[in-house]
């Protein structure tokens, strides 16, 4: 649940800056997708681990949202490059408090 709402407010927060360019930061809008992909793998892992070997039946459901989490994984660049990227940002975005 907690990881979940965590990466929801990201997204959220992510899109608002979207509408308002004075309040954009690079490195959140790079980290929003991997952050959020990498919650969505955990979290689609551990329904299944709940749901036993039921889990893996296409009759449960619980297949297909682990297929949708690991393909979301690798859509829209996979996450290594772009953490990367958010890591060549750091050196060049100052930081404000």
């Amino acid at each position: 649940y907690t990881e979940l709402k965590a990466a929801q407010l990201l997204l959220r927060k992510g899109c608002w800056q979207a509408d308002r360019p004075e309040h954009f930061d690079p490195m959140l809008a790079r980290s929003i997708k991997p952050f959020c992909s990498e919650v969505s793998m955990r979290v689609s892992l551990e329904a299944l681990k709940m749901h036993g070997g039921n889990g893996a039946m296409k009759d449960v459901g619980m297949e297909k949202l682990v297929r949708d989490a690991v393909m979301f994984l690798h859509s829209d660049g996979c996450n290594d490059s772009l953490n990367r990227g958010t890591g060549d940002l750091l050196g060049r975005v100052p930081f404000t408090r």
